[in-house]
């Protein structure tokens, strides 16, 4: 692509180049509306955030026997 670029006469060049920037002016444009138009949308609500819960729960399991045994009760 560079070859063929080099190889034009500089008023070919410069219609070249005008044609890549509004390309590429088109191009941002349209991916800005796509952003503006994504951040407007309504979200649907029936979605919910997540909540985290401990992912190790410690049981507090009471032994009364072990404590019989050493007389605590």
């Amino acid at each position: 692509m560079k070859r063929f670029v080099r190889e034009l006469n500089p008023a070919d060049r410069k219609k070249w180049r005008k044609w890549q920037a509004w390309w590429i002016c088109f191009y941002a444009v349209l991916v800005a509306a796509l952003i503006g138009i994504g951040s407007l949308v309504p979200r649907s609500g029936d979605t919910e955030l997540a909540q985290s819960t401990p992912t190790v729960q410690q049981h507090v399991v009471e032994r009364p026997e072990v404590s019989a045994r050493i007389g605590l009760k």
